[in-house]
């Protein structure tokens, strides 16, 4: 119900962590990707050494954008979304170490779900939390917008799983087949394209269900899953 455009540095900041963690996510010593929405990634043009300090840039120029006042919204919400925003960070960062300390170790599905929790649906309960926490959500809110945000998290990060075999790589915009070229423990690799496309439809309907009780300005929100799940690119 708030105006979103006082917010929109918060949003910013939000997508500068969310554009450096590509950065890197793509760097030969993670994913090794060479295109990234159907362009060539940053350590392709730039190089290794400036697509590091590409990510690094971002990363600190949205923390200083976060400590920016906000003349709209309290001090306190704006302290406590900024806080959020970069738990979420650090919970994105612990679910991409957690996948590399895996190594070659048999990953289960229990440890799939922790990691994917992690390197994925951190920024999505980032994004959503910060914003409730600036808009003065209630303690009942935040732990039903928490609940959906890790669904809608694992609902997405399986959808991405069936898309890097099923995919069409002109609309992905990035290399198909790269889960199983790195030879990465997917929900693909473990469970099938169906299997694994009926548990994304499952998470989608959690995340639906958590905000099922709101009202109609929470359509946004309920519209979400489906989508993620249904996606072609």
């Amino acid at each position: 119900g708030m105006d979103y455009r006082p917010l929109l540095p918060y949003a910013a900041a939000l997508e500068m962590i969310h554009c450096y963690s590509l950065i890197h996510d793509d760097l030969p010593a993670m994913d090794n990707d060479d295109l990234r929405r159907g362009k060539p990634t940053c350590h392709i043009v730039y190089g290794e050494d400036m697509a590091i300090l590409a990510g690094d840039a971002l990363l600190t120029l949205a923390s200083e954008i976060l400590s920016r006042p906000l003349p709209e919204v309290d001090p306190a919400r704006q302290l406590a979304a900024a806080r959020e925003i970069m738990t979420g960070a650090g919970e994105m960062v612990r679910g991409q170490a957690l996948e590399i300390a895996a190594g070659s170790r048999t990953i289960d599905l229990p440890l799939l779900r922790q990691i994917y929790y992690g390197k994925t649906a951190a920024l999505f309960k980032a994004a959503v939390l910060s914003a409730a926490q600036l808009a003065g959500a209630g303690q009942r809110q935040m732990a039903e917008l928490a609940v959906y945000c890790l669904e809608l998290g694992l609902a997405f990060k399986m959808a991405v799983d069936v898309l890097d075999v099923r995919g069409d790589e002109a609309l992905v915009g990035k290399r198909l087949g790269s889960d199983q070229k790195n030879a990465k423990i997917t929900f693909v690799s473990l469970l099938g394209c169906e299997d694994a496309a009926q548990q994304a439809r499952d998470a989608a309907a959690r995340a639906r269900q958590a905000v099922a009780s709101w009202d109609e300005k929470a359509e946004l929100l309920r519209l979400y899953p489906d989508f993620f799940v249904q996606r072609d690119h």
